[in-house]
């Protein structure tokens, strides 16, 4: 998951530009304190300053045939180990999760320790790894996104089966050489130490620290998605550009004494160690804080856990109530929620951002709720709930094709007001009539020139595509559609051929003109 849209409050200057395509974000001082009101953001819809547009790439590996891996060697541009690297001890006994038989998925192993003093893990990771692909691999691709951030990543070991391998480590991209090429349908196991050194949290980002809260997202290498290549994207100015393979999680954290964290999934406590185990996930996010007060409420056997600080009680009690009441209309009308917790964080970030089991949501919002669910804090707050649906249970490529997830999840948003609150009009003037949209939906997160433009056209017009769907289809054939799309696609990386190819198995209405108004040819 992953920053909901990438706000920018400024103008973009050359130099900004410069380092965003070196993939290599300033850091920034630590925030204000909790009790500081943050400085005021916009919403996910208010308009932004035009901007350059790179291009994207996929990176399709090609490996010399002479390149030879070597134990005691390492390419150019490669991290190296330090001898004196802290390793993570007195690592926890606690029973490995196994997940329930069916596709093979990737399985992360990670063993992480909080630093008491500062905003610092060192980590032991074991990533299994099975070809699922037609293609023999004599390397494999993983997305460091930490290494971003000056002096935040360091990789200390990568082995396998004991024997160090080669590999070279550029932006946010590692690539690992096999010593022996990895044939289809075999499975590698990858062992991985590094550390993190958090860097402080900018306003745009959710990844970092503060004074006050420690924000751990896409904080572990993982394995790009191979799709005739490896999908790796670089990051721009707003949208998400990560793209995940479904896997599974087993994460063993060493917790300070009085920190509480917030994860997506129960925890297990033993001899100061949390356990969690997440299964068919796209990735595991926490955060972690001293500050924190919690409330829960359950629906059906989901605990749903707010974590936020006390001046904003009220507001997050209110989310929360209405939190259990989405996800179980979302769980009856769509598909049964996908994880074994929900966990709800108050954040300093611009406006929402969601991770599977776990959303971040703006301060802001929380200190601007007034009583009600016509404010910003239910709306996105619903939106970043919606995305456990739309991004968790069915992947897509954010950055190529961003509508598949951002308008499914604002048209689902739009549900719950329409279901719960009988009062869909109030919802469609305030979060997309009042805009007057207009673009093509199937647009990049680097075609756009502004923020205004990507949003108009990939969220809200997206979402004025599935209203005009569902009106020709009729609600019956319309959900019965939503649901099996969710079936269907269900661990995978959905396309725009999937959603159509699903869409007339349950119609025999033809949609050219919509496609013609809606869809750049």
């Amino acid at each position: 998951m992953r920053a909901h849209i990438g706000l920018r409050r400024e103008l973009v200057t050359l130099v900004t530009v410069l380092l965003l395509l070196a993939c290599t974000p300033t850091s920034a001082a630590p925030e204000a304190t909790p009790s500081s009101p943050p400085p005021p953001t916009s919403t996910p819809f208010s308009p932004r300053t035009a901007t350059p547009l790179p291009e994207f790439w996929i990176v399709h590996t090609a490996i010399p045939a002479t390149l030879t891996p070597s134990p005691t060697a390492t390419p150019p541009a490669t991290a190296t180990a330090s001898p004196t690297s802290p390793v993570v001890d007195s690592t926890p006994v606690l029973p490995t999760a196994t997940p329930s038989p069916g596709i093979p998925r990737p399985h992360y192993r990670l063993v992480a320790q909080l630093d008491a003093q500062r905003p610092h893990l060192d980590v032991e990771a074991t990533i299994t790894y099975p070809n699922m692909t037609s293609q023999v691999l004599s390397s494999l691709v993983l997305v460091v996104e930490p290494n971003r951030w000056p002096d935040c990543f360091t990789l200390q070991e990568l082995t396998a089966q004991g024997a160090a391998l080669q590999y070279r480590l550029q932006a946010h991209r590692l690539e690992v050489f096999l010593s022996q090429p990895l044939q289809p349908g075999e499975v590698l196991s990858l062992s991985l130490r590094f550390s993190l050194d958090l860097p402080p949290k900018r306003k745009a980002d959710v990844f970092g620290y503060t004074s006050w809260q420690q924000n751990y997202v896409n904080w572990f290498p993982f394995v790009a998605p191979y799709r005739q290549g490896w999908v790796v994207h670089d990051p721009w100015y707003f949208g998400e550009h990560l793209v995940y393979d479904a896997a599974d999680f087993d994460v063993s954290l060493k917790v300070p004494e009085g920190m509480i964290i917030a994860a997506p999934a129960p925890a297990v406590e033993e001899n100061g160690w949390q356990h969690y185990v997440l299964f068919q996930a796209r990735t595991f996010a926490f955060s972690a804080s001293s500050f924190y007060q919690v409330s829960e409420l359950q629906a059906g056997n989901v605990p749903l856990r707010s974590y936020f600080f006390a001046q904003e009680r009220q507001a997050a009690e209110h989310l929360l109530l209405q939190a259990m009441r989405a996800l179980t209309l979302y769980s009856d009308h769509l598909a049964p929620y996908p994880y074994p917790v929900l966990s709800i964080v108050e954040s300093d970030v611009p406006d929402g951002a969601e991770f599977d089991g776990l959303v971040f949501l703006s301060q802001r919002f929380y200190q601007e709720f007034v009583e009600g669910n016509r404010n910003n804090l239910v709306a996105v707050g619903i939106h970043e709930i919606a995305h456990q649906w739309w991004f968790g249970m069915v992947g897509n490529d954010a950055a190529i094709e961003p509508w598949l997830d951002e308008a499914l999840a604002l048209y689902t948003e739009g549900l719950f007001y329409e279901w719960a609150e009988n009062d869909a009009n109030w919802w469609w003037d305030f979060r997309v009539n009042a805009f007057a949209p207009h673009g093509y939906i199937n647009v990049s997160i680097y075609e756009n020139a502004d923020f205004r433009s990507y949003v108009d056209a990939v969220y809200l017009r997206g979402a004025q595509f599935l209203r005009d769907v569902r009106t020709r289809m009729g609600d019956a054939a319309f959900f019965a559609f939503l649901q099996d799309y969710a079936h269907q696609m269900q661990g995978q990386i959905a396309r725009r051929e999937d959603f159509f190819r699903i869409l007339s198995e349950h119609t025999a209405q033809r949609f050219d003109d919509l496609k013609a108004e809606y869809f750049r040819p």
